[in-house]
């Protein structure tokens, strides 16, 4: 038995690579999208983790920053010399690429990604999250283009550029009733707000809220 078979005419063929063509197009839109969803969640994770690498930072500080615990905790909580008690005023002057400098002697070997405006500005800092793997641990940034050395934090490896504004409240016992306000002599509160891109204007930037408490070890006592 003869079987005849049917061709398709070139009319077919266009109405079904158009089809696929749709497909194909709807699904490579999607691919931006992805990415797009990808990179905005780790930046989030890297903000996060910018804001507990920049409390952390600040309790060490305030522990061992000067030559007894007093000394620390006045320079950093009790007093205004180092975090005020309001928001820093911030200008993208402030930190441009050559006015970063790192924290001192304290913090030399522990961290090579924290640095402060310079001249020092109250509450200013810059992190970064790098893969330069030869960079020292006290290491300083470089200028991009400059070639790769113990001593700097090629600009190329960064994966993540913030600049991180902390400040200091006070820890309130009661929200109705400021007068139970624990003074910091004992204890604060701080909020630390994390921005990037730190290429873009500050006002275009991405921003992220968090606050901590730190209390000053054996000068709090709750009271029965």
């Amino acid at each position: 038995m003869n079987r005849r078979f049917r061709q398709y005419n070139l009319v077919e063929v266009i109405l079904a690579l158009g089809v696929v063509a749709i497909g194909v197009v709807s699904i490579m839109a999607l691919f931006p999208i992805g990415a797009s969803a990808s990179r905005d969640a780790a930046m989030e994770t890297y903000s996060s983790n910018a804001a507990d690498e920049m409390f952390h930072m600040i309790q060490f500080m305030a522990l061992n920053d000067g030559d007894t615990l007093d000394d620390s905790w006045k320079k950093w909580i009790e007093n205004n010399t180092k975090l005020d008690t309001s928001k820093p005023d911030y200008e993208d002057a402030d930190t441009e690429k050559d006015k970063w400098e790192r924290l001192g002697d304290t913090t030399k070997g522990i961290d090579s990604n924290i640095f402060q405006a310079k001249p020092a500005k109250k509450g200013v800092f810059l992190l970064i999250s790098h893969h330069d793997s030869t960079a020292d641990k006290d290491a300083t940034l470089a200028d991009a283009g400059d070639t790769e050395s113990d001593n700097t934090i090629t600009y190329e490896k960064v994966d993540f550029r913030a600049v991180v504004l902390a400040w200091k409240e006070k820890v309130r016992e009661d929200p109705e009733d400021a007068s139970k306000d624990i003074d910091f002599e004992e204890a604060a509160k701080l909020v630390i707000e994390v921005s990037w891109p730190e290429e873009m204007p500050y006002a275009k930037r991405q921003k992220r809220y968090f606050s901590y408490e730190i209390a000053k070890p054996g000068a709090y006592v709750i009271e029965d």
